[in-house]
């Protein structure tokens, strides 16, 4: 009987040390855990405010290639224009010369 006491309370003593050890790795695991939260929230906040700036600056440049082709588009309009002009300037010279030799 002193020796099925003495097994028993080993028992019990390696138990409680082992629900002691079990507790503490719990712990431990979830502070890994919020870390690991923590990390990955940063890097995803970085990768997102990285995101928007490229996006940003691809916008920027978009915006600022349309405004070149406004531009040009612009451009070939005055001399579309133009030349449309001068042709309705000969047209009527030319019209007036042959009216004038009749």
């Amino acid at each position: 009987q002193l020796h099925a006491g003495a097994s028993e309370r080993a028992f019990e003593g390696e138990f409680l040390k082992n629900e002691l050890g079990a507790e503490r790795m719990e712990g431990r695991a979830e502070e890994l855990g919020e870390r690991a939260e923590e990390i990955i929230e940063r890097f995803y906040g970085r990768v997102e405010g990285q995101v928007e700036r490229r996006t940003d600056e691809m916008c920027d440049a978009a915006r600022a290639r349309a405004e070149g082709s406004r531009r040009a588009v612009r451009a070939a309009q005055s001399k579309a224009q133009a030349a449309v002009e001068r042709a309705e300037a000969q047209r009527r010279a030319e019209a007036k010369a042959a009216k004038a030799k009749a």
